[in-house]
């Protein structure tokens, strides 16, 4: 993915949250992930674990979901992302 992919009208999103992505969440080392998943000074990226407890935060805080309703949309979004296909819950 290249910077100019960023503007493309095409939504993209980080291959382990889910986060749309543009030039200030992408990552700078690598910008399949989002910044609130790979950590900006080492390269490493949040574990399942994680990333599913910081997504279903977000949705609380900002789609005012319920803690059962977040656990939920998470559970059954993030195995369809990339990183997370064919993997085990404890990556």
């Amino acid at each position: 993915m290249t910077d100019e992919s960023l503007d493309n009208p095409v939504a993209l999103v980080c291959e382990s949250c889910g986060m749309p992505l543009n030039k200030n969440i992408s990552s700078a080392l690598d910008n399949r992930y989002c910044i609130h998943c790979q950590n900006q000074q080492t390269g490493e990226l949040k574990n399942f674990e994680q990333v599913r407890a910081s997504s279903i935060q977000a949705t609380i805080t900002l789609l005012g979901k319920t803690p059962q309703e977040a656990e939920m949309m998470a559970d059954q979004m993030m195995p369809t992302l990339p990183r997370w296909q064919n993997k085990t819950r404890n990556i």
